[in-house]
């Protein structure tokens, strides 16, 4: 009912998708890397603060 009403994707797999949604299979994601994310944590942080004065 969720889905319909607010065309959201269904986190049950027994719910069919919303006419014309893609699976999320089928999506072009991208292509994260956790362990390389945190390494550059510290480096990403002072970047964001020093453009964005935060």
């Amino acid at each position: 009912m969720i889905v319909d009403l607010v065309h959201s994707y269904p986190v049950r797999s027994d719910v069919d998708l919303p006419d014309g949604a893609q699976g999320l299979a089928e999506l072009d994601l991208v292509d994260y890397d956790p362990v390389r994310a945190g390494e550059m944590r510290d480096a990403v942080s002072k970047e964001f603060a020093k453009r964005y004065g935060v």
